[in-house]
């Protein structure tokens, strides 16, 4: 997909929205590993520390597999798997032109 400079640009944007989402679900699920952890205090602690490391770590993987080294050759795939994941909204595309929104909204569908 060739993509103008302002098209990049705005690509970025979407992609940081989602991407700030996805570090948002990320903080979430290491909660609710503490949240247990709290509830079960009487419990193994160190089991809840190797949960809680894990779970970090499992996000830290996803997290530079999905955009460590992104390049604008990979902006459409990276938006595509945020739209997928629920980290964005075909309303989070409104800032596109409406011809390469509807690009999107199509592959989506496919």
């Amino acid at each position: 997909m060739e993509l103008s400079k302002k098209e990049r640009k705005i690509l970025r944007s979407i992609i940081a929205k989602g991407m700030q989402r996805e570090f948002a679900q990320g903080l979430e699920k290491a909660e609710a590993v503490i949240q247990g952890w709290r509830q079960n205090k009487p419990g193994d602690h160190q089991e809840h520390y190797h949960l809680l490391y894990n779970t970090i770590l499992d996000f830290d993987k996803h997290i530079a597999e999905r955009y460590d080294y992104l390049r604008p050759s990979g902006y459409a795939t990276v938006l595509l798997e945020q739209l997928i994941d629920g980290l964005l909204t075909i309303d989070d595309l409104d800032e596109l032109p409406e011809n390469l929104k509807a690009r999107f909204i199509e592959a989506l569908k496919r």
